[in-house]
């Protein structure tokens, strides 16, 4: 064999190496997160050392051809990779490369690592779109605020898929209409209305479980709790109704859609179907406020706000409400049982609270209502649970496309690119947060600033569901501490997506082994 044929043969391993490394990782993360890319890739450079071996043997000038052409793509992608490409044009240090783009998918601590590395502005790569990445809540506010003209809405291809778009992803002139209509339809007053649909969801489910054998998976409870509670906050629909039935089969079929997918088939079948259901429960819910019979719920509070409403911008709206946010209050819901469960003095505290306050007062209590004109009073300890783990672990991210060039914090942010505002990041930096990493809901004890904690997103297109939000965890909570005796029984690796833009969410192995106050657990 020839020398130049063996320099060869020693240099694609090389150039492979970066590769390779992810297939060997000890932690095996990319094998969690995406087994089937990792199988894929495997097989890739399998195919690729058998194909250089035969080429070695029977065709040298192909192999010469591959080894060039590798060797050319190298260079390139090294150039590119360097932290300093860039620097000539003002832009922020990082790594653009695709290898690197991987890692930012399978390690968790990805972005805090860059940004010590370089700072709270540093660029990335997520696969073949170059990112700036913001780390810092005043530091993003700030720059969303005076760029707010040069930034726009980062949508999911599904967004195509609904008539006017997503709230979050409107124009400001559409946004202006519509997104104060739904802070109304979706505000404190007609959120509360459903918390006793929602409490008699939790206490059945939970005694559901309590009733299962010891170590069962609690995520398809918490699920079935979720939307109960929205499908009465948004549409006015109780649970024992054939219209609950309904919304539930359509929501099945949609919920295993991907948002990064069109449309199959049957997903538009399903939505279709639960559009002209949405419609008859507005005109039912029309008829029944003529008549005076009144629903509190977003469906009405819409018909009742402007005539004409609820249209198919509206419609869709709360069809794709129902979609995602049941999945992410869902998963909310999963990591306060992880995290509980992994710091149980506080849901003893939590108990021991509920339980005085039943006591003194011979009713179930509501932690953080007040009445009519009351003043705002400080989170109750549900609450704070709640707004913690929030900060350590759903808030994640917030995504922004860069409409025209702008200059901020020295760097240059060019046209095409992505902005990501990392959340996550923020709401863990030491110079924020005494004890960053610490599980302390009673660090919200104390009003905290926007520019310090912004789980919901920013401004104008900040989430409207925060009440609703608030309102499942917090029953949930509380049920569950005041009737429940329970602990995690089973644990895993924390998962997610193979995508930039997914959440991590505890494993599926989590389970809990739960019995109602006073009886024994279930063998």
């Amino acid at each position: 064999m020839r020398p130049l044929t063996l320099v060869e043969l020693a240099l694609l391993p090389a150039l492979a190496w970066p590769w390779a490394r992810l297939l060997l990782d000890r932690r095996r993360r990319l094998a969690r997160v995406a087994p089937h890319a990792h199988a894929l890739l495997a097989a890739l450079l399998v195919a690729a050392a058998a194909a250089a071996l035969v080429a070695a043997a029977r065709a040298p000038v192909a192999l010469h051809a591959a080894a060039a052409g590798a060797v050319a793509l190298a260079l390139v992608g090294g150039w590119r990779a360097r932290p300093a490409y860039g620097r000539s044009r003002r832009l922020p240090p990082g790594s653009l490369s695709f290898s690197r783009s991987i890692a930012a998918l399978v390690e968790r601590d990805f972005y805090a690592v860059e940004q010590r590395r370089h700072g709270p502005i540093f660029k990335m790569a997520q696969f073949h779109r170059p990112v700036v990445c913001v780390v810092g809540l005043e530091l993003a506010h700030d720059l969303l605020r005076r760029h707010r003209d040069r930034l726009g809405p980062s949508p999911l291809p599904w967004n195509d898929e609904l008539r006017g778009g997503f709230l979050r992803y409107m124009d400001g002139t559409t946004h202006e209409r519509y997104g104060s209509l739904f802070r109304v339809a979706l505000s404190g007053p007609i959120v509360a209305a459903a918390e006793p649909a929602t409490r008699r969801a939790a206490r059945r489910e939970l005694q559901a479980l309590a009733a299962a054998p010891a170590g069962v998976a609690p995520g398809p409870a918490l699920d079935r709790i979720v939307l109960a509670a929205f499908a009465r906050v948004l549409f006015g629909v109780d649970e024992e109704t054939a219209t609950f039935a309904a919304i539930a089969r359509g929501h099945a079929v949609l919920r295993q859609q991907s948002l990064g997918a069109p449309l199959t088939a049957r997903s538009r079948a399903a939505l279709e179907e639960l559009r002209a259901l949405v419609e008859r429960q507005a005109g039912e819910l029309r008829a029944g406020r003529a008549s005076g019979a009144l629903c509190a719920c977003a469906l009405q509070e819409l018909e009742r706000t402007a005539p004409g409403l609820p249209d198919g911008t509206c419609v869709d709206n709360l069809l794709f409400i129902l979609k995602i946010a049941t999945d992410n209050v869902g998963a909310l819901l999963r990591w306060l049982l992880k995290l509980l469960g992994e710091h149980p003095e506080w849901s003893g505290r939590l108990r021991r609270q509920l339980d005085g306050e039943r006591e003194g007062s011979g009713r179930p209590c509501a932690a953080g209502a007040g009445g009519v004109g009351a003043a705002p009073r400080a989170p109750g300890l549900a609450d704070r649970i709640v707004m913690e783990t929030l900060r350590l672990e759903q808030s994640e991210y917030l995504y922004r496309v860069v409409r025209e060039q702008f200059e901020h914090g020295g760097f240059v942010f060019p046209t095409g690119w992505q902005l990501r505002v990392c959340v996550r990041e923020s709401h863990r930096d030491e110079e924020v947060w005494a004890d960053a990493a610490a599980f302390d809901p009673d660090r919200f004890l104390d009003p905290v600033p926007r520019s310090r904690y912004s789980p919901f997103g920013f401004h104008q297109h900040a989430c409207n569901g925060i009440d609703l939000n608030n309102l499942i965890c917090r029953v949930t909570l509380e049920e569950l501490a005041a009737g429940f005796d329970w602990s995690l029984s089973r644990d895993g690796e924390i998962e997610r997506g193979f995508r930039h833009w997914s959440h991590w969410r505890p494993s599926a192995d989590l389970a809990i082994t739960i019995a109602a106050r006073g009886a024994p657990a279930q063998p």
